[in-house]
């Protein structure tokens, strides 16, 4: 049986992940509505020129990895807690 506190913070966990996962879908979103030369002039930088024409394909594993690892979380923390 879980605890009070264990609770609560499992609860914080999953709520707190729900919004950030929600939150990063709309940034998902965001970025979808850019047209190819405005997102090269955001993401153009030292760092990642070396990328080329890579930079998409990585963008896109970047993003939804990240979302991807954000669900998992919020999954994890809404798992089996009693609504009660």
């Amino acid at each position: 049986m879980l605890s009070h506190s264990s609770l609560s913070s499992r609860r914080s966990l999953g709520f707190g992940s729900t919004i950030a996962a929600a939150g990063w879908m709309g940034l998902i979103f965001y970025f979808s509505s850019l047209s190819g030369d405005e997102t090269s002039r955001i993401f153009e930088s030292g760092f990642i020129s070396w990328l080329g024409n890579g930079i998409s394909y990585t963008g896109h594993v970047l993003l939804y990895s990240v979302l991807g690892a954000l669900i998992l979380c919020a999954l994890w923390g809404w798992d089996r807690i009693p609504f009660a």
